[in-house]
């Protein structure tokens, strides 16, 4: 290692690329590189269904303004530019709709983990093509950024306000050198490097919800693929990131790592990619629930919305769930990032329209007479009960009386689009066209997925990306 340290003792930073380094992309079974790809073909047609959106686009436009050696695509931007500008556009997009995965960790903490580890795929795959990675390889990269994701995430202090998108310095700069061959000691400095700019607050995604939502991983993840950068020419980072007494002890409660080798385990047979979920509405993932609830009784109501006296909209007893729903800015939504993140106006958008797309949001739906009258009429409690009869989950039921005193309800276990053991390549199909339609041609879509579902294969992730650079159409 040029201009480097010679090696240190154990630390959590080198169990993480120890970790990394070891992972055999041939060893990776065929049911977690199936996952993989259905994954990224998601996050893929999430990225692709935000270049119908302003918003994201102003993300691509500032990327394009600051130049940038061209190593990496940018998805329908139609330029390259540096691996962490690109990983900071094509993670903005991806991440713009809240469309893109969710976790839901069944095996550890229930539904605590949480957040969207696919929001580091874009970022691997700015890295993958500037590095030439083949396909293998960069599925094995990407399995490496979700175990090390929900790994830390299981380690996260979650009741100090920090957002889960911090763990993602971790793991994209882990998955990052590996496609640059770092060896170990250069990807702990790499490691350590993105850690100093890991502490993310949760009022990103709090109060009046900003841009910082979308864009706050695809920035982390930006300077960790720099990180990588920086420690592949000699810099260093602080190795005791962990365990230092200045260090990041109040974002982890690392007494839940009671053998001390939560960060070191060997890949399993059933990687944490097999927990993820895709999500069938674009909007948070404890909304999923709230949103087919509403569409579901939205046939029941139609043509009747003015006799409706009250809606209950009844949840999990979970921390996360007490949190959004008194959160004032959900409450009373006045950006579309609050929007999407606000309990009473997915519901009322899905009782009124039977359906939530992106198109929902157009004209700041949120403002809409009709809408805030039904908002108006909602209240919200949570069930201990509910909790119990589906744990791992986001469970919710609705009851709505109406004015001569009938009452319609309906009750959501489970979001539509999680599936233990994978999600069916049906699904992942059908989502991609839909997101995708009228922003790519058939022959367009048809050639991406047919790249993406034999990844495995490719000799380099290339063509792919320059397919995805061209602009929509």
């Amino acid at each position: 290692m040029a201009g480097g340290q010679a090696q240190r003792g154990p630390s959590r930073v080198r169990d993480i690329a120890r970790f990394s380094l070891g992972i055999e992309a041939a060893a990776i079974s065929a049911a977690a590189t199936t996952q993989a790809k259905h994954l990224i073909l998601d996050t893929i047609g999430c990225a692709v269904a935000a270049l119908a959106e302003d918003e994201a686009l102003a993300t691509v436009r500032a990327v394009a303004g600051q130049g940038g050696a061209p190593q990496a695509s940018v998805i329908g931007g139609g330029f390259k530019t540096s691996a962490p500008l690109a990983a900071l556009a094509n993670g903005a997009l991806l991440r713009f709709l809240d469309l893109n995965d969710f976790m839901m960790d069944r095996q550890a903490l229930g539904a605590t983990v949480g957040g969207h580890p696919s929001d580091n795929i874009g970022p691997v795959l700015a890295v993958a093509e500037w590095r030439g990675a083949s396909g293998a390889e960069t599925l094995a990269a990407i399995a490496a950024a979700y175990e090390v994701y929900v790994r830390l995430g299981r380690l996260m202090d979650r009741t100090r306000g920090w957002d889960t998108t911090s763990v993602s310095a971790f793991a994209v700069a882990a998955a990052a050198g590996r496609l640059m061959g770092l060896d170990e000691e250069s990807l702990c400095h790499a490691i350590a490097l993105a850690g100093t700019r890991a502490a993310t607050p949760g009022v990103v995604r709090s109060g009046d919800i900003s841009a910082a939502k979308f864009l706050a991983n695809a920035m982390i993840a930006s300077d960790a693929v720099g990180a990588a950068a920086l420690a592949e020419h000699g810099l260093t980072g602080p190795l005791e990131i962990f365990e230092h007494e200045r260090g990041l002890g109040a974002m982890f409660d690392m007494s839940r790592d009671a053998d001390g080798r939560a960060l070191a385990r060997p890949l399993a047979e059933a990687p944490a990619l097999m927990m993820a979920a895709i999500k069938a509405y674009p909007c948070l993932a404890t909304g999923q629930t709230v949103a087919a609830a509403g569409i579901a009784l939205a046939a029941k109501v139609k043509g009747r919305l003015g006799e409706i006296r009250a809606i209950t909209v009844t949840q999990a007893d979970a921390p996360i769930i007490v949190r959004q729903q008194a959160d004032p800015g959900r409450l009373d939504p006045r950006s579309r990032e609050a929007a999407d993140h606000s309990f009473p106006f997915l519901a009322a958008v899905g009782l009124i329209d039977g359906r939530l797309t992106p198109r929902t949001f157009d004209d700041e739906r949120w403002h809409a007479p009709q809408v805030r009258a039904l908002m108006a009429r909602m209240r919200f409690a949570v069930d201990a009960d509910l909790a119990a009869r589906a744990p791992g989950g986001y469970p919710a039921r609705m009851a709505i009386d109406m004015a001569d005193g009938s009452r319609f309800d309906t009750e959501v276990l489970a979001a539509p689009g999680m599936a233990p053991g994978g999600v069916p390549e049906a699904a992942i199909i059908a989502k991609f066209d839909a997101v995708t339609d009228g922003i790519l041609a058939p022959a367009r879509r048809d050639e991406i997925k047919a790249m993406v579902l034999a990844l495995e294969r490719q000799a380099t992730i290339g063509p792919l990306m320059e397919t995805l650079t061209r602009p929509p159409g």
